[in-house]
């Protein structure tokens, strides 16, 4: 699901590291910038698929294949948890772009379109950056998840075996949360 947005980010801040995109060059109606935030923060389609050809489906698969993401299937659009927080492991460690770009991206990856997963249940003492896909009976929640101490990476992919009752995995997505939180805060 929209989970793998966030490699279609992280391959775009590359080339705008490198010097060959930039965060105002036109991709639609808006600014590729604009086209990013919606991207992460608002899980936007149609901002997704203008970014995806902007940075082309190479830079992606080399971005995957760089980090050992070897599960990531870009023509089906899937992506396993491990590669998941493998992915969210170097972001958090700011292995993956400049200090300014992870800050960006991580500042996009809060209060998004979908907060009532694990970010729902997270102190406001506590900084959470999450990216959620939500697509047909599929609802998965990807965090970094940093108390000051210990940050920890929490991913919970869930599938519905045919029913889209988000309502109710989300209930079992916060008590795994809490369990986590009670963990790491020891």
């Amino acid at each position: 699901a929209s989970t793998t947005k966030l490699i279609t980010a992280i391959a775009f801040l590359k080339q705008v590291e490198a010097g060959s995109a930039r965060f105002d060059d036109q991709l639609g109606l808006y600014p590729s910038g604009f086209q990013l935030q919606q991207l992460i923060n608002q899980s936007n389609n149609i901002s997704w698929d203008l970014l995806n050809d902007y940075v082309g489906s190479d830079a992606r698969q080399k971005l995957a294949r760089d980090l050992g993401l070897t599960s990531y299937n870009m023509a089906k659009n899937e992506i396993s948890p491990q590669d998941m927080a493998r992915l969210l492991d170097k972001l958090g460690q700011g292995k993956l772009l400049n200090q300014e770009h992870t800050e960006l991206l991580l500042a996009y990856m809060q209060n998004t379109n979908e907060e009532r997963f694990i970010t729902s249940v997270v102190p406001d003492s506590v900084n959470a950056y999450h990216k959620t896909g939500l697509y047909n009976d599929v609802a998965h929640d990807a965090a970094i998840i940093d108390n000051g101490r210990q940050p920890f990476i929490l991913v919970i992919f869930s599938d519905g075996n045919g029913t889209q009752d988000f309502n109710t995995r989300a209930k079992t997505f916060r008590s795994v949360t809490k369990l986590a939180l009670d963990a790491f805060d020891k």
